[in-house]
């Protein structure tokens, strides 16, 4: 669980929602025994590459 409060608080909020978001989906995924590596999407939302670009300030910051 990642309280509203503690999100908001960490030095950047974005990152730590989304490290939040990754962590429950391993955990789900681990459990439900997928094939992470075979079901990432290259481009997509589960490009093991884009977690580094989603965390570097973008443009519109």
């Amino acid at each position: 669980m990642l309280p509203y409060d503690a999100a908001r608080t960490r030095p950047d909020p974005r990152a730590s929602v989304l490290d939040f978001y990754e962590s429950a989906y391993r955990a789900g995924a681990g459990r439900a025994g997928w094939d992470m590596d075979r079901l990432a999407c290259p481009g997509g939302m589960t490009d093991p590459l884009l977690r580094f670009r989603a965390t570097a300030p973008s443009a519109h910051e």
